[in-house]
């Protein structure tokens, strides 16, 4: 039978790294819509070699701008990608053979997403099904804010092959894009009018980081699969601190459950986590000095309860002190991005919340002094540098996320006053 006709749709903003890659691979379809929210870069350029069909809108919002792209094109068969997304030839092909005689309105494809040149399995990263493929008509983008997918009326079908993802460029992009994601995934919360308790920034961080890592697998994915675990359980943390704020301050106090007056709970939680330092560190061969010169101003913006200034902030100083320490490192033991970056809250005893906020704080900017540190041996041809244990023994990584998922423990009695 006939190939129906495929409209490819994209929204872009400053996409021209990414945008030749993906297109490419969508010569075969039968139109390209292309929604550019004013690019300040030749993205509008690279789109001009592919389509004429490019429109350019204001940014409404993820799901708004996908569901207009859609409302542009002339097939009956829409296929959605992203210009940070690319199509292998085995992937065009089953979508060629199913559309050929199609058996369902809409078909779902599991997503490999490349992080730093690794195809990440784990941490709830792969199969990572997206739903992309749909009749037009059939299908629309639901309305959040952040995380939108489509909604089909009829019946979905699978495909056996990936669409590859190659979601950030680096690490500072990576926490930039998280960054932005928890703000809007606050608007998603405040909007549902969700309770939020002054601990679930500290309990959601536990939680996270052991779903990641264990339940989900990510020790399996080496170094990876440890940055990526912290990198989720952050922010977690980030956003539920970020709506704590957001209601303190827009004068939405009934939203918020106060349970973070027993001070004993918040110094056994944070003393937990300093103590994983103390015990991984006896399997790291190495000591360097650790000399944060941005953290300080950094932390002046969490003091002010500004948290996105805060990340943005520790994301830009961050690369400063890990270009300073990356000179030093001889040899690298995989824990250590996790295990030196909580050795900081040594230097915060205060139990009280605020402090405990504080303390945090410096350990996100640690973590991402020593991700990035990592990260840069990796583009410095170092790799041989690191050494990665808990990848290969299934027991270290499990007592890791234990020792993690034990200091979450302390937190389930501060209500107890």
């Amino acid at each position: 039978m006939k190939l129906e006709a495929v409209s490819a749709v994209l929204i872009v903003k400053n996409a021209a790294d990414d945008l030749p890659r993906c297109l490419d691979c969508l010569k075969w379809v039968s139109e390209i819509v292309v929604v550019d929210s004013f690019s300040s870069d030749n993205t509008v350029e690279i789109a001009r070699r592919y389509t004429d069909k490019i429109i350019q809108r204001e940014w409404p919002g993820y799901a708004n701008q996908k569901n207009y792209a859609i409302s542009q094109a002339a097939g009956p068969w829409i296929l959605s990608v992203d210009a940070d997304e690319v199509l292998p030839p085995e992937t065009v092909e089953e979508i060629k053979r199913v559309l050929s005689a199609p058996s369902a309105v809409g078909f779902r494809f599991p997503r490999r997403n490349i992080f730093l040149g690794h195809w990440v399995q784990g941490c709830g990263w792969y199969p990572d099904w997206q739903l992309r493929l749909f009749k037009k008509g059939a299908g629309w983008f639901r309305p959040f804010n952040v995380h939108e997918s489509v909604e089909v009326e009829g019946p979905v079908g699978v495909l056996n092959n990936p669409i590859f993802h190659y979601s950030y460029k680096s690490l500072s992009h990576y926490f930039g894009k998280s960054n932005n994601y928890t703000n809007l995934e606050v608007a998603d919360l405040a909007e549902s009018s969700s309770v939020v308790s002054d601990l679930d920034p500290f309990r959601r961080f536990c939680d996270k980081f052991v779903t990641a890592f264990i339940t989900q697998q990510g020790w399996r994915d080496g170094t990876h699969g440890l940055a990526i675990s912290t990198g989720l359980a952050i922010y977690e943390f980030s956003k539920y601190l970020k709506a704590l704020y957001h209601y303190e301050q827009s004068g939405r106090h009934n939203l918020i459950r106060w349970e973070g007056a027993n001070i004993t709970a918040l110094k056994q939680f944070k003393e937990a986590l300093f103590k994983i330092s103390q015990i991984q560190n006896r399997f790291n061969r190495h000591s360097y000095p650790q000399s944060y010169t941005g953290l300080n101003e950094s932390l002046s913006w969490l003091v002010k309860k500004d948290v996105n200034s805060f990340l943005g902030e520790a994301n830009r100083l961050s690369d400063r002190d890990a270009d300073n320490l990356v000179q030093r490192v001889r040899g690298f033991v995989d824990r250590e991005i996790l295990t030196n970056s909580l050795n900081i809250l040594k230097y915060y005893p205060d139990p009280q919340w605020p402090s405990v906020v504080l303390a945090m704080g410096a350990f996100i900017y640690a973590f991402m002094v020593w991700s990035k540190v990592w990260e840069r041996l990796i583009w410095n041809w170092r790799q041989a540098e690191i050494t990665e244990t808990l990848s290969r023994n299934w027991r270290a990584a499990y007592e890791l996320s234990k020792s993690i998922q034990w200091a979450s423990r302390y937190l389930w009695f501060a209500r107890r006053g």
